[in-house]
């Protein structure tokens, strides 16, 4: 069963968010900073983040960072999938360590695409 961490500071992008994972029979931990994400993948183990980029204390891009170069493998092998609501796109990826950017979106398809793209192999 697959375990994903949604980090967001927005509680209601959480909770749709979770929402739709849930419905689709995935294990869900949520985390409102990227100071909270490292501390929920310090205890955990996940096969997808979805991370939010703009967020106060410690951004997306940051945490993101930080999560490629202070943990071990297979911790900073995890795939993290930048959720925006900003017009950034793919580009992005080439100057982070995302592997994939998409917009914020509630298109249960869309998402589902995305998760199955990076977790096939499990």
């Amino acid at each position: 069963m697959l375990k994903i961490l949604i980090v967001d500071d927005n509680f209601h992008n959480l909770f749709l968010l979770q929402s739709i994972l849930m419905e689709q029979k995935i294990i869900c931990k949520t985390a409102n900073s990227g100071k909270k994400a490292i501390t929920e993948l310090e205890k955990s183990d996940y096969n997808l983040i979805f991370m939010d980029i703009e967020m106060p204390d410690m951004n997306g891009i940051e945490a993101t960072n930080y999560i490629r170069t202070k943990f071990t493998e297979p911790k900073n092998r995890v795939p993290i999938i930048a959720i925006t609501a900003h017009g950034i796109g793919n580009e992005l990826i080439g100057e982070t360590d995302f592997n994939h950017v998409m917009a914020k979106t509630h298109n249960v398809e869309i998402i589902m695409n995305v998760i199955t793209k990076y977790t096939s192999e499990l």
